[in-house]
């Protein structure tokens, strides 16, 4: 696996396009489920969120992320990410994404991110973010879930959990 220490590090490595500025492509061949139309969306949006978290400084965290899938990316063609810069605010920081392949957009995506530099709201000690509601007690963590053996290789693992509290949903 070589400078990656998991495999989600080799799925959403991202590299400038030479002669573009705020763009960046895939530097791995893209995954897809077997059976799929496409490339796997879930990389799709990760790989949105690093190509945007690459124009932000580094006393930024990841916020909120919206994304809209508007065709099936082929897995045999790179996905190129351009990234608009829409606002720089003193608190947060909004970029646009774009993915396109072939000339045409496939998704697009809006993420914004919070400094965490100065001690902003929702920020605790050490620059841990803080959510209004707690982690449910009596959860086991993802990797103590056992596999079901229906899975598949690749950088993107599937375990599925009970439902505690049908109420909330």
């Amino acid at each position: 696996m070589g400078k990656y220490t998991v495999p989600i590090e080799m799925a959403v490595e991202l590299t400038p396009v030479p002669s573009k500025q705020d763009a960046f492509t895939n530097a791995q061949p893209l995954w897809y489920p077997a059976g799929g139309f496409g490339v796997y969306g879930g990389s799709t949006v990760a790989q949105c969120l690093v190509a945007a978290q690459k124009t932000v400084p580094s006393d930024c965290i990841a916020h909120s992320l919206q994304c809209y899938f508007l065709r099936p990316a082929d897995p045999k063609q790179p996905i190129e990410y351009h990234i608009k810069r829409t606002r720089d605010g003193k608190s947060f920081i909004t970029r646009n994404i774009q993915a396109s392949q072939d000339g045409g957009v496939i998704s697009t995506a809006t993420a914004t991110f919070m400094r965490i530099s100065g001690g902003a709201n929702g920020v605790g000690k050490g620059g841990q973010l803080e959510h209004g509601r707690k982690m449910p007690t009596g959860l086991p963590l993802p990797d103590q879930v056992k596999m079901d053996g229906n899975g598949e290789d690749g950088p993107f693992e599937f375990r599925r959990a009970e439902i505690l509290n049908r109420e909330s949903l």
